[in-house]
């Protein structure tokens, strides 16, 4: 049976919900980033990018339940975008925003988190830091 966008169980589908506020814009996900839902995702930010300009943006992922391939693209274009501040408070959406963004180049806060969260980590990410190689290992002696 064909899924449409309208007619998927709850349980399948991804809520996304903008905040702006001033030069900021928060992007909450909930649910699955999969397939058509993934497309959605980077049609609505590619709307609401524009609007971003030089503001702070922040994903919170804490709700997202999973995301394939196409979703973890979609995450990679907006991290791609800008600066950005990644939440997230489960050992998989840890895992998640680590693979949206190079581990050895993420820096790990518990500042400035969601009230009532106390175990949300925010990831901030540099987006120059992206397109740069990774600099090499100097803590090892060569062989």
């Amino acid at each position: 049976m064909p899924m449409s966008l309208l007619g998927a169980s709850r349980s399948k589908m991804l809520r996304i919900t903008f905040r702006e506020d001033g030069n900021a814009m928060g992007i909450i996900l909930e649910g699955r980033i999969v397939g058509l839902w993934a497309a959605e995702l980077s049609r609505v930010w590619k709307e609401r990018a524009p609007h971003l300009g030089s503001g702070k943006l922040s994903l919170d992922l804490r709700n997202v339940t999973y995301a394939d391939t196409y979703g973890k693209q979609a995450l990679r274009d907006i991290c791609a975008f800008t600066d950005i501040e990644l939440i997230a408070n489960t050992p998989w959406t840890r895992n998640l925003a680590g693979e949206i963004v190079d581990n050895t180049r993420v820096c790990l806060s518990r500042e400035n988190q969601p009230a009532g969260n106390a175990v949300a980590v925010c990831i901030r990410v540099n987006r120059a830091s992206l397109m740069e190689p990774p600099s090499a290992d100097t803590s090892r002696p060569a062989a």
